[in-house]
């Protein structure tokens, strides 16, 4: 029988590094088996390909074998199923499954040829191997879709699917919510605005600073006080709401938060994290004054804790949201905030207001690092860690020099590459992360948060970028500039070379995205990306009890991607 590190081995002796780094094993219905590549490639690089494999696959099911251009290199998908005697080939059916899938990532510096050939010697051999097993594995399965398994699309196609003359269609809201479907909840922000409240009177605690400056700064109302910012923590806090107790861990984590409540220790998550000097942040018997670098500060012997309740109590409120969640909803708005204030720096020569945004947004950054570590989570500290990173190299994509992309398709890629980063990579990973809190370590939940967060953040930027179109100068590379530069290539791909450095350049470009179809599209393009995120949704519970909460949560996350799709929040 084949086990993971046979798997493992077998898929390492394919690669090529650096050019051929990844060959990926997974199921059709976008199960990730086994994979091996370049140790230094992220997962969630793995995860994206996981998720393309699949949609690659049903693309490409008559061919036998997907092979597609995306921003991440070339990927081609092989299935791994022995034919059987009476056929020397798989019937090119749409109910077709292969036993699993084989997925090769390279750079453009590897051949097609090259790929198939490696490809296609290995699935055969896997294939005698796995054959025996074809009555556990080849059960009938849903067609792989691209927003559980990984929400990633294949982004110039997606793009693509808008087409230059959109048809006359009914409103967003009835394109996006049927009759029947209607929400409940006007307002998503209504289900939970109590923690709501709660995030915004207790986030202060988190930002203290002994500069008036710093502490100016980061009570602005403009940041913090006005509940219809507040998009990201109603996400995390609707997904807790909705998939609080579907995780085999949340009888574990429902005890522990009122075994901590019990014992006082849930008032810790509200403490500041320094207290009012400088000096002694972490060693509160340390004297907050210069004296106090020449002598060693006293030392206590620890004290004992109080006892805790035992495993077996039962408790007849069990939290709806744990404090742990309400806390990582703190820590995604902090690190929003300081993306907010980096974004704030101008080319002008305004050195100490930029300075301030830029130190603002650093000590924001710090502040929600150190928070994060009271979560005592592991798979959350990495994935909100990831976002940090992921923000930063956003914000350098967003710099990067303009002149360097030759085509639409090009700055496609690079723009939702950058969208996602900068801003989708947030939504996604917090409302995974607050599903991993509540106790779904493992099964499809966490999948679906993700998928839902990182299609509506992607939503939500693209209608960002088409409404402040008309104040940019130049307009930025998004989706509006290129709709229309895909419609007027031999106008715009000129002005786009030169940087937008001739006299009428920005004019120019501005009018021709008002005359095409440059809006409609972007538009279109919003409302399919929330589609998606509402389709997400459709793998949770299909029934909820008349009292749960959670159905009420569900309906609220359906009806935000409306609002989003409309920019009404």
């Amino acid at each position: 029988m084949l086990v993971l590190s046979t798997l493992h081995t077998l898929l390492s002796q394919v690669l090529s590094l650096p050019h051929l780094h990844s060959a990926i094993l997974s199921t059709p219905s976008g199960q990730l088996v086994c994979y091996a590549s370049d140790p230094f490639r992220p997962k969630d690089e793995i995860r994206v390909v996981v998720g393309l494999s699949g949609e690659i696959w049903q693309e490409t099911l008559d061919n036998g074998t997907g092979m597609v251009d995306s921003e991440l290199g070339r990927i081609m998908v092989i299935p791994v199923d022995e034919p059987s005697e009476e056929q020397s080939q798989p019937p090119p059916s749409k109910t077709y499954q292969p036993l699993m899938l084989l997925t090769l990532n390279s750079t453009d510096a590897v051949e097609w040829n090259e790929l198939q050939a490696k490809g296609k010697a290995l699935a055969k051999h896997l294939a005698r191997s796995l054959g025996k097993y074809r009555e556990h594995l080849a059960s009938p399965k849903p067609p792989p879709t691209s927003h559980l398994p990984s929400p990633t699309p294949i982004r110039y196609a997606l793009a693509a699917q808008v087409h230059p003359e959109p048809k006359p269609r009914l409103s967003p809201r009835l394109n996006l919510v049927k009759p029947t479907e209607t929400p409940r909840i006007a307002d998503p922000h209504i289900l939970v605005a109590p923690e709501l409240a709660h995030i915004r009177q207790n986030l202060f605690n988190l930002l203290g600073s002994a500069h008036p400056a710093l502490n100016d700064l980061l009570h602005s109302k403009r940041y913090f006080l006005h509940p219809s910012k507040q998009l990201r923590p109603l996400l995390v806090l609707l997904f807790a709401r909705a998939t609080n107790g579907l995780g085999e861990a949340w009888a574990h984590k429902n005890w522990t938060a009122h075994r901590e409540q019990a014992c006082g220790r849930d008032e810790e998550l509200d403490r500041p994290l320094s207290l009012s000097g400088l000096l002694n942040d972490s060693n509160p018997n340390t004297p907050d004054h210069a004296e106090s670098f020449h002598s060693v500060f006293s030392l206590n012997k620890p004290h004992a804790d109080a006892p805790l309740p035992h495993m077996e109590d039962v408790y007849d409120t069990p939290f709806s949201i744990l404090p742990s969640q309400l806390r990582l909803a703190q820590i995604v708005e902090m690190i929003h905030v300081a993306s907010s204030l980096h974004d704030q720096v101008s080319s002008s020569d305004e050195s100490f207001g930029n300075k301030l945004s830029i130190l603002g947004g650093d000590f924001l950054l710090g502040r929600a690092s150190h928070a994060l570590s009271r979560l005592g989570e592991a798979e959350v500290v990495e994935l909100i860690a990831n976002v940090i990173s992921n923000t930063v190299e956003g914000a350098i994509w967003l710099i990067k020099d303009p002149v360097s992309i030759q085509s639409p398709k090009e700055a496609w890629n690079s723009y939702f590459r950058r969208i996602y980063l900068s801003s989708a990579s947030l939504w996604a990973k917090g409302a995974r992360s607050s599903v991993v809190l509540g106790g779904c370590r493992e099964g499809v939940w966490k999948e679906v948060a993700y998928a839902y967060g990182r299609h509506l953040g992607l939503a939500h930027q693209v209608v960002e970028d088409a409404a402040e179109y008309r104040t940019s100068r130049p307009p930025s590379f998004s989706a509006p500039l290129l709709y229309a530069w895909e419609s007027r290539p031999d106008v715009i791909t000129p002005i786009i070379q030169r940087n937008f450095s001739h006299e009428g350049d920005a004019e120019t470009v501005h009018h021709l995205i008002t005359e095409s179809s440059a809006l409609e599209r972007t538009q279109e393009l919003v409302q399919l990306y929330a589609s998606q995120a509402r389709d997400a949704l459709g793998f949770m519970p299909a029934t909820f009890p008349p009292s749960d909460s959670r159905a009420e949560a569900v309906h609220s996350l359906k009806t935000l991607t409306v609002k989003v799709a409309e920019r009404r929040w």
